[in-house]
């Protein structure tokens, strides 16, 4: 039987590294010029790879072509998977395998603690997860990849190939721009995605970034900070439920405003009284004006760093999500998008039908 021959690995499997030959030298040969011909090497090689267009990479997650007004994209469909079973149940049919935070975080950290989703589970918790997916994918590859060799050429060709090996998206915790040096210095191609979460969070952990100053929230009256008094109604054996009513009430009975909006109102007063300390939470959380506006600025400082650009929203809208794209790629051409599709989207209620339900994602392509 004549076998087509397998095409070339481009770039090869296996290449030479300059640190190869320099290894191979004496010991007392290695001081000097050969080091320094070592590291100007290494500087060169780093250069030409970040060089190399990783900006302008062909991975795209959904391409849109322009047919005479009717667009045809291809989607990539994922679901999440939190041990080997779901796995390879999803293998046949789902082309990414998504690991969740927020679902190893409930299952499976190393503590052996249920966590909320609030990213505060151990470092090494979705690490784990994904090392064991991974070898579970590299198992039932090798068994499929067995059973298929000992079947005849007829039985192969007529039973559908599974491909175990699917591509792993897993939520990450570290910081954007610690991620992107990382990859970038191991030579990784790895695709980097970045979510926010600006359009609907409306707590902030920290002031300490200047881009989010005109996103967070003060009074303009001098009052008792709400953290303390909450500490103090704590301290004197107030109930929880009373506590979270006057946390509740307090928030709505004081009006909250940006610096700027506070500056707008109250321009004539001299000094204009404002602060972000005085409504934090008692967890010394801020409060946050969040919206496409915060999220459009957050998807921008995301950009450079990201391939991709995921953001979260409160309920499916595509003119909203055409708007942020407009804005992003205005800024960024061509920036690939990420978009979320939550079952916690009360669809119905938003407006839609069996039909537009089954072309959202259709509708949304066109625009990245």
């Amino acid at each position: 039987m004549s076998v087509p021959p397998l095409s070339a690995v481009e770039p090869p499997v296996s290449t030479a590294l300059p640190c190869d030959s320099y290894q191979l030298l004496s010991t007392a040969d290695k001081a000097g010029a050969a080091e320094d011909a070592l590291y100007e090497q290494q500087i060169k090689d780093v250069e030409a790879w970040w060089n190399g267009g990783r900006e302008t990479s062909s991975y795209q997650y959904v391409s849109v072509q322009d047919g005479g007004g009717e667009y045809e994209a291809d989607d990539v469909s994922k679901v999440g998977a939190i041990d080997p079973v779901q796995m390879t149940q999803q293998a046949p049919n789902q082309e990414v395998l998504y690991i969740s935070g927020w679902a190893c975080s409930s299952l499976l950290t190393t503590t052996h603690e249920v966590s909320p989703d609030m990213g505060d589970y151990p470092y090494n918790t979705v690490p784990n997860q994904v090392q064991r997916l991974f070898k579970a994918q590299q198992l039932h590859d090798r068994k499929n990849w067995d059973a298929r060799r000992k079947m005849t050429p007829e039985e192969r060709k007529s039973t559908p190939y599974v491909d175990f090996m699917r591509p792993i998206i897993a939520d990450g915790d570290t910081g954007l721009v610690a991620a992107r040096f990382q990859w970038d210095m191991m030579g990784s191609e790895n695709l980097l995605i970045a979510r926010t979460d600006s359009e609907s969070g409306k707590l902030l952990s920290s002031a300490i970034d200047v881009r989010d100053h005109e996103f967070i929230l003060g009074v303009t009256e001098e009052t008792e900070p709400l953290a303390e008094t909450l500490q103090a109604m704590e301290r004197e054996g107030a109930a929880p439920a009373e506590i979270d009513a006057y946390e509740l009430d307090w928030v709505k009975s004081h009006k909250l405003v940006t610096f700027d909006e506070a500056l707008a109102n109250d321009y004539t007063k001299t000094p204009v009284v404002w602060s972000w300390d005085i409504p934090r939470t008692r967890e010394g959380y801020y409060h946050y004006k969040a919206g496409f506006p915060a999220a459009t600025k957050r998807a921008k400082e995301f950009a450079p760093y990201a391939d991709l650009l995921w953001v979260e929203t409160g309920n499916p809208n595509v003119e909203k999500a055409a708007k942020l794209a407009g804005d992003v790629r205005s800024a960024f051409p061509g920036k690939k998008l990420v978009y979320n599709l939550s079952p916690s989207f009360n669809w119905m209620g938003q407006g839609f039908t069996e039909e537009t339900l089954k072309s959202f994602i259709w509708d949304l392509a066109p625009h990245g």
